[in-house]
């Protein structure tokens, strides 16, 4: 006998709809699976009445009769919550004839996701709704199976400043130009003689250059602020580098345990252990004074992101980390590899590569949570359309997603007038229209977009 019921009906509602909407749906239906899977146990029973069912029944309807009042607040106005249209009556019956399919107990707790308890009978009902019975084309297959899924946990295998220590002695031991420890430790995972994981390598080289764009991001703050010259190492315990630690480790738990992760899990669970703030402090204290302004060089801050670039790039493919040239053969089909020296290349930012930290929006308001407030801004003043369709392997850099073909899929694209580099519509508007010190930057180069909007405490 086949464990799946067949909820079609639930299927077709979901299909487009919000990850969190969706799981609310999931919880209330699953609550009353499990209030139906008691009343069938108690049905069985020699000594149970049938009239003692109906009124657990009845009750289980009147359950049910609430969701009609449940809104979803989804936007600035609530509207119905997707749960409120499903059909009482014949979802009660579907999960009445099925519940008994359950195996274990379905109050039992099999799995945390986003903070929240998933248990035995929600499993049975996602599965239940995934099912080619339920979904024969498939598609809620793929979009939900890794809600089932157990996600990894980051937890790094050692302090930060451990791990920095420990890749300074491998580069003094070692030696070899470009040497970067973390990096080599990170794609090592995914890379061998023959053969390399594209997801793995791809997802190590982003995260690596997202933590040189925040070294390189912060190095700029302290030149311009700060007056630090060449070759001049920060403060032990200088707080832009505390700061940056602080929100950093947060955001890598959030995606390493983030079962929508673009990032395949096996990936994930590869760099769960991998310590990434060791590999950014390790570019602040040796990668940057050492080697990308080092003492006695002319190099202007302009230059500081093409540098860095470079470093990454080199360190990643140099013949003792890439004998067989694997991974360069892939950075360049992703063109990933740095422009030539001979042209110039201000405030230098690969496309699809962020920041993690914007130092000049820290602390103005110490721990008061901001909002901005007046007049939007119409990203049509500082965008257009772009004069050629993205690359496939081109992502908006604010969401991570690429550009979509079909355009009631994603947001169209825009191509920044300063810079050029390309986003979604919506993924600007809100990133332009956010809180920010005194100018809007471009996410990518830092390039000035335009003026800011005003800045005051979020009212509750």
């Amino acid at each position: 006998m086949s464990n799946y019921a067949g909820f079609a009906a639930i299927a077709n509602l979901i299909r487009g709809e919000s990850s969190d909407e969706v799981i609310e749906l999931f919880k209330c239906v699953a609550d009353i699976a499990t209030y139906l899977h008691q009343i069938k146990r108690t049905e069985h029973k020699k000594s149970t009445d049938t009239g003692t069912v109906h009124l657990l029944l009845q009750d289980a309807k009147v359950q049910m009769q609430t969701w009609r009042e449940l809104q979803y607040w989804g936007g600035q106005l609530p509207r119905p919550h997707l749960v409120s249209h499903l059909d009482v009556a014949s979802t009660l019956r579907l999960i009445y004839t099925h519940v008994d399919k359950i195996i274990g107990d379905p109050k039992q707790v099999l799995l945390i996701q986003e903070g929240q308890e998933v248990t035995e009978a929600e499993i049975w009902l996602v599965e239940c709704v995934i099912h080619p019975d339920s979904n024969p084309d498939g598609d809620l297959f793929h979009l939900w199976a890794p809600y089932l899924v157990r996600q990894p946990e980051y937890e790094p295998n050692e302090d930060p400043a451990q791990q920095c220590e420990w890749q300074l002695f491998r580069v003094e031991h070692d030696g070899y130009t470009n040497y970067f420890p973390g990096l080599v430790q990170a794609l090592r995972s995914f890379s061998s003689a023959h053969e390399i994981d594209e997801a793995g390598v791809s997802t190590v080289i982003q995260e690596f250059l997202a933590l040189g764009a925040t070294a390189v991001d912060i190095w700029t703050h302290i030149w311009q602020d700060h007056g630090f010259l060449q070759g001049q190492p920060l403060p032990e315990g200088d707080e832009h580098i505390q700061q940056a630690l602080a929100i950093m480790k947060p955001m890598y738990t959030s995606w390493i345990n983030d079962w929508k992760a673009v990032h395949p899990i096996h990936v994930r669970q590869e760099l769960a252990e991998h310590n990434f703030g060791g590999d950014f402090l390790f570019l602040m204290n040796y990668v940057f004074p050492e080697l990308i302004s080092p003492s006695g060089s002319d190099i202007q801050e302009s230059m500081f992101g093409w540098r860095m670039h470079r470093y990454i790039i080199e360190a990643a493919t140099t013949p003792e980390v890439d004998p067989n040239g694997h991974i360069a053969d892939f950075i360049r089909r992703q063109s990933w590899a740095p422009p030539p020296s001979n042209i110039p290349h201000l405030f230098f930012r690969a496309q699809s590569i962020r920041s993690y930290v914007f130092f000049g929006d820290l602390d103005f308001w110490g721990d008061v949570e901001l909002e901005a407030y007046g007049s939007c801004i119409d990203i049509e003043d500082i965008s257009e359309a772009p004069n050629q369709s993205p690359s496939d392997n081109t992502n908006c850099s604010i969401c991570q997603y690429g550009f979509g073909s079909d355009p009631e899929e994603l947001s169209p694209c825009v191509q920044l007038l300063v810079c050029q580099h390309l986003f979604h519509a919506d993924c600007l508007e809100v990133w332009v229209n956010g809180v920010h010190l005194d100018t809007v930057q471009c996410p990518n180069c830092r390039a000035r977009l335009c003026g800011a909007r005003s800045r005051r405490p979020k009212s509750d």
